[in-house]
């Protein structure tokens, strides 16, 4: 009953509207999210600009002259599990520990195994075994005079009558990888081997930085990421690759590509990069919320979804600041397919007890109208469409985004035409209305087509 109450109710606004021949508002939507590509037509004439014509925005992982601008920052349950590795790598028992510490350890233990480390270094064994089997392969390849850049195809041609029965194992290994390279285009012994050679080394490195948080690349654009006093830095390179997924974001919200049209072509785009691979820090998801209400959005869509947080405190400030200016967020639940408790969700938005009334959880549909298998559950507000969701290229051609990113970007799009044409709604309302449309984006825009 009361979604055909506010149906009627916006239906008659809209034509009070309409009869005054109101112009709907433009609204910004702050995309917190990667890089964007800034050449793409479809998009390039939403951005938000400044009065010379500038896009607005800014990047908030790299630094000040824009020549660091971390491609990788790995996970936050990798992150967390770093910064406890040093003091509980070799910690035997529990029993030389205080009960704060042993809460810690446990914890440790907990991230070191969401974070996967026992099994990478497993793996890198792995790569260490092959690595030396290589190396006893070279040499042999070397001593029989064949080429170094012989094809894999002609190592049954060397003479394996001098090799001890006890390499025959290891050098088994070396056919396998071999089959491997030679199937992803190393068709050469050399390739093969350098290939091997770099995996293994990776895994050194790697894991060379254990208990070393330092090391992380976040940490080269000069920068504390553990200091939110300082929000003064980064730099306005929007574009700092990669940039595909806050481009197909934007899309979704506010292309013109005929086959690929966002929801609302008219919106204006302000984008903010603080993730590229892996998960954005905290403070980085922080700065960029504050810089985005202050920069005057009316939304804020952030459409990569964290699993866990170090500073969970910090982002529920931050969306309390926004809630104060009345600034709506959409959140993304993630795509895990997990049923995920409100005190569980990254950001909490839950204050002294009260959900923040500014900000939407969004899950994703699936094609048939279920819920779609990898999209969380749980702490969501509305689930709406998700899957192979058309967005628009720089070079004219389609892809497709799949998951609670796309959905919220739908979220985030039907959320600026309701603030376009009812300014004064506040974002409690609007959401209100997105709920009661029941991932209907049909239905909205049956309405808002009545204008």
């Amino acid at each position: 009953m009361m979604r055909y109450k506010i149906i009627i109710s916006l239906l008659l606004l809209l034509t009070v509207l309409s009869a005054k021949a109101i112009e709907p508002s433009k609204i910004v939507v702050a995309i917190i999210d990667t890089g964007i590509d800034t050449t793409n037509t479809y998009i390039n004439n939403s951005f938000l600009r400044d009065k010379v014509g500038n896009i607005a925005g800014w990047n908030f992982l790299g630094d000040a002259d824009n020549s660091i601008n971390p491609i990788s920052i790995g996970k936050e349950s990798f992150r967390i599990m770093q910064s406890l590795h040093a003091k509980y790598s070799l910690v035997d028992s529990t029993m030389v520990l205080s009960k704060d510490e042993q809460e810690e350890y446990e914890e440790y233990l907990f991230f070191r195994r969401v974070s996967g480390i026992d099994i990478y270094e497993s793996f890198a064994e792995l790569l260490k075994y092959n690595y030396k089997a290589f190396n006893y392969m070279d040499s042999v390849i070397i001593s029989q005079e064949w080429p170094r850049d012989m094809k894999i195809s002609d190592l049954e041609k060397i003479d394996y009558s001098m090799i001890p029965d006890s390499m025959e194992v290891p050098l088994s290994q070396v056919m396998t990888e071999c089959t491997k390279a030679y199937y992803a285009g190393k068709t050469t012994w050399d390739l093969a081997y350098d290939s091997t050679k770099e995996e293994y080394l990776l895994s050194v490195e790697r894991l060379a930085t254990l208990g070393k948080p330092e090391t992380n690349p976040r940490f080269e654009i000069g920068d504390d990421p553990n200091n939110f006093d300082n929000l003064d830095y980064g730099n306005s390179n929007v574009m700092a690759e990669p940039f595909e997924h806050a481009t197909f974001v934007a899309s979704i919200i506010a292309s013109t590509h005929s086959e690929a049209k966002g929801v609302n072509p008219n919106a204006k785009i302000l984008p903010i990069r603080v993730a590229s691979n892996g998960e954005a820090f905290d403070k980085d998801l922080y700065a960029a919320i504050l810089y985005g209400v202050d920069k005057g959005s009316q939304i804020i869509v952030i459409p990569q979804a964290k699993e866990y947080s170090s500073y969970g405190a910090k982002l529920t400030e931050a969306l309390t600041y926004a809630a104060k200016k009345d600034v709506l967020v959409v959140l993304a639940a993630g795509d895990k397919g997990r049923d995920v408790a409100t005190e569980q969700a990254v950001p909490n938005i839950v204050v002294d007890g009260t959900p923040l009334n500014n900000v939407i959880r969004v899950g994703a549909l699936g094609e048939n109208g279920e819920r779609f298998t990898k999209s969380n559950y749980g702490a969501v507000d509305v689930f709406f469409k998700g899957e192979n969701i058309s967005v628009a290229n720089a070079d004219g051609s389609i892809s497709h985004l799949t998951g609670t990113d796309a959905a919220s970007a739908s979220v985030a799009g039907a959320a600026s035409v309701l603030r376009s044409a009812f300014p004064k709604m506040s974002a409690a309302e609007i959401i209100e209305l997105i709920i009661e449309l029941d991932g209907d984006l049909f239905n909205l825009q049956s309405v808002i087509d009545s204008i």
